[in-house]
C-alpha cells in the first residue's frame, strides 16, 4: 500500500473527530469535551472469505477474535470511536500464500491457509432509537456504524489495505457504569490481502464479539422540551421518585386560590 493511501485514512479519522461536533446538532444538545466517553473489549468468533474459503466447511473457517475499543458520544445519537481487531484468519489456498503445509483438497490442489493481522478502524456510529425518539431509557440500543481502517498482516507475504466496514454495536445496560455489548461486524479489504489473487473483487471477514464497555463521566443530555427523562444513572431515578409536573400545578393552584380567598374575605371584613 502506498503513503498516499495512509494520507487518506488518517485524513479521515481526523475529519470524522472535528466534523462530528459541528454535524451533531439535532432536537438532543451535545455534550462537553470531557463528558460521555467509554473504553471497551470483546471476544468471539470470525471467518474469512477469500477466493477458495467457501470450499471450506464453515466450522473449520471459524476462529477466535479479540476487539478493543474506545469513543466518545458528541450527542446521544452520534458517536465516533477508534478500534483495534484481531488476530488471525483461516481459509484456503492454491498458490501456496500464508499455507501451513496442511493439504485439505488434493484434487482441487487445495491447502490450509493461515496467517495473523491486525485491524484498526474509526467508525461513525448512530444510536437511532435516541435520535428518533428523543433522550430516553431503553434497555436495549441497537446502534449501526459504518467506518473506515488499516488492516495489515506481517507474515509473508506481507500485505496492508484500506478496509471498509458495516456493523451493528448492541448495549445493554447493566449499570450506570457497563453496559454489555454485541458487537456484529462486516469489513472489506482488496481481492489480494491474502496474498492470492482470483476472481473476487474483494475480501474480508465477519466477526461477532461478546463484551463490555465502561462508561467514563456519563452526563445526562440536554433534555428536550416534553421533558424525556435521561437514559441513564441517578438523574433518572431520582426524576421517576419526584412528583408529576400536574401534581405540582394543582397544588400549586390550589394554594393561589386559598391565598386569593383569605385576601377578599379580609378585604370584606375590615369594609
Amino acid at each position: 500500500m502506498k503513503i498516499r493511501d495512509l494520507q487518506r485514512v488518517a485524513l479521515w479519522v481526523a475529519c470524522l473527530f472535528f466534523c462530528a461536533p459541528l454535524s451533531a446538532q439535532y432536537r438532543v444538545g451535545g455534550s462537553g469535551i470531557k463528558e460521555n466517553w467509554f473504553i471497551g473489549a470483546g471476544v468471539g468468533g470470525q471467518f474469512f472469505y477469500g477466493d477458495h474459503n467457501r470450499q471450506m466447511d464453515f466450522l473449520d473457517r471459524i476462529v477466535p477474535a479479540f476487539e478493543l475499543h474506545g469513543g466518545k458520544w458528541f450527542t446521544s445519537g452520534l458517536g465516533l470511536r477508534l478500534g483495534l481487531n484481531g488476530l488471525k484468519n483461516r481459509g484456503l489456498t492454491q498458490n501456496g500464500s500464508h499455507s501451513t503445509g496442511e493439504v485439505y483438497d488434493a484434487s482441487k490442489w487445495l491447502d490450509v491457509q493461515e496467517f495473523n493481522y491486525i485491524h484498526v478502524h474509526g467508525d461513525v456510529m448512530f444510536d437511532i432509537m435516541n435520535m428518533i425518539e428523543g433522550y430516553d431509557y431503553q434497555t436495549w440500543h441497537p446502534i449501526p456504524y459504518v467506518g473506515l481502517g488499516l488492516m495489515a498482516t506481517w507474515e509473508q507475504p506481507r500485505s496492508r489495505a484500506i478496509s471498509a466496514s458495516l456493523g451493528v454495536f448492541n448495549t445493554i445496560y447493566l449499570n450506570e457504569f457497563i453496559d454489555l455489548t454485541v458487537d456484529v461486524r462486516g469489513s472489506m479489504v482488496e481481492d489480494r490481502f491474502d496474498g492470492e489473487l482470483g476472481g473476487r473483487k474483494d475480501e474480508g471477514m465477519l466477526t461477532a464479539a461478546v463484551g463490555i464497555i465502561y462508561k467514563i463521566n456519563y452526563q445526562d443530555w440536554n433534555r428536550p422540551r416534553w421533558e424525556a427523562p435521561p437514559r441513564r444513572g441517578p438523574r433518572r431515578a431520582q426524576i421517576q421518585s419526584q412528583p408529576p409536573a400536574t401534581y405540582l400545578y394543582d397544588q400549586l393552584k390550589s394554594q393561589k386560590d386559598s391565598a386569593e380567598s383569605a385576601l377578599h374575605t379580609l378585604t370584606l371584613s375590615k369594609t
